[in-house]
């Protein structure tokens, strides 16, 4: 029989559902590119500007803080919020896209944890 479109073959089994042995490796392939392109451009064009302009991620949101005249680090922004600072900063492209995509929960906040999966200005790797 096939389970939600997978033939039985041999391979792993995940969750009671046996995948061909190719099957994981091509998901590993998947990216958000390649499902969202139109979100994946504004958030990599978004953490363009901001790596542009800033030299880390603390200093992207304390400056989108201070566009909101926060200063509490623990703060969270509404989309209107974010939407307004990110502009102020001189983002053009669509800050509602890049606010979606970081609020995966949609509690309609933007944390400094969620804003975080932006990884703008990573540090450096150790060697």
């Amino acid at each position: 029989s096939v389970v939600a479109g997978v033939a039985p073959t041999s391979g792993e089994h995940h969750g009671g559902l046996k995948l061909p042995l190719n099957a994981l490796s091509e998901l590993k392939r998947v990216s958000l590119r390649h499902i969202a392109p139109e979100v994946w451009q504004e958030l990599t064009a978004f953490q363009d500007h901001c790596a542009g302009l800033f030299d880390s991620e603390d200093a992207v949101w304390a400056e989108l803080l201070a566009q909101c005249l926060h200063t509490d680090f623990n703060t969270r922004l509404r989309k209107v919020e974010f939407v307004r600072a990110a502009k102020q900063i001189g983002f053009s492209g669509n800050a509602e896209s890049v606010f979606e995509a970081c609020d995966v929960e949609q509690e309609a906040q933007m944390s400094l944890a969620k804003f975080r999966f932006l990884r703008i200005c990573p540090p450096p790797l150790e060697v």
